[in-house]
């Protein structure tokens, strides 16, 4: 006899809390099989824009972690199987020889302190995202950072208008909308201003002039004015509908322009690094074959 979305609550497994919100909603404006049809169709979607941007980066994502583990295997087994043999013929070193013998040193001797630091800090930042100010910090920072605070604030905007546009077209009350976007647009930062519209639009404040007032360093202001004609012509859910096409294809555009702009940065600093390690190497080898073969 409980309720569909209480029954769904107990496998937060399988259902996360945008599924149970949502459908919650539905229930309670008794819009729930139409509802239902708009959360295929959503998560369908949201499904593809993930997938899309989990491939574009999937690449230099992979590149990066193996020039790092080769850089690592590089200093750490290569270089010092050399530094006996510099030692033998007691020649100057450059000065990048001895800044990579520096690291394989602090390496082999502190690699436990080292390793004790990395775990320290990942433990500490994952038990500060599980605090609610914690995570409202991380996120309000995370929306900041160049290049990837603009495709997170593009997702979020596009998942936004999604959600309000699947609910308020079903039937749901907007104020109801207005409190479940917050919650499932993945960003406690965002959703803390939402909220804030939710309260305003209670009182009697237009959408739009409450998103403008509370919003406008996370919303642009293009965003904001399609918002307020959609309001004021009482078509605010094609508007909605409009503004989360726009954000799906900047935020795919801007997937993509990060991916090829990475990629090339990726591969000169992988050849500037075997560059630099190939030098350390062998000047000090040819260095010392010119003083044997002088003396």
């Amino acid at each position: 006899g409980i309720a569909f979305s209480d029954a769904l609550s107990m496998h937060p497994q399988v259902f996360n809390n945008m599924f149970i919100f949502i459908v919650k909603a539905g229930e309670t404006a008794g819009v729930l099989d139409a509802v239902m049809l708009k959360i295929a169709e959503f998560i369908k979607h949201d499904l593809e824009m993930r997938n899309g941007i989990k491939s574009a980066l999937r690449y230099p994502a992979i590149v990066m972690v193996i020039t790092v583990a080769v850089a690592i295997l590089a200093v750490v087994y290569l270089l010092p199987r050399f530094s006996a043999l510099f030692k033998e013929t007691r020649i100057e070193l450059p000065a990048m020889t001895k800044f990579y013998l520096g690291i394989d040193f602090i390496i082999q001797n502190y690699y436990g302190y080292i390793l004790l630091t990395i775990i320290i800090l990942a433990a500490s930042f994952i038990q500060m995202l599980r605090t609610k100010k914690g995570r409202y910090i991380y996120d309000k920072f995370i929306l900041k950072v160049p290049i990837f605070g603009p495709i997170i604030r593009g997702v979020s905007i596009s998942r936004f208008s999604n959600i309000f546009e699947t609910l308020n077209s079903s039937g749901v009350p907007i104020l109801s909308c207005l409190d479940i976007v917050g919650k499932t647009v993945g960003n406690t930062f965002i959703e803390f201003r939402l909220n804030r519209i939710s309260q305003d639009v209670r009182i009697g404040k237009k959408v739009a002039n409450s998103l403008r007032e509370h919003t406008s360093d996370i919303f642009p202001p293009h965003v904001l004015k399609m918002i307020e004609v959609g309001e004021e012509a009482g078509a605010i859910d094609d508007m909605m509908h409009e503004i989360a096409t726009l954000y799906d294809n900047e935020t795919r555009n801007m997937v993509q322009r990060l991916t090829a702009s990475v990629e090339p940065i990726i591969t000169v600093t992988m050849g500037i690094f075997i560059l630099s390690l190939a030098l350390a190497i062998f000047v000090p080898v040819w260095d010392s074959y010119v003083a044997l073969t002088t003396n």
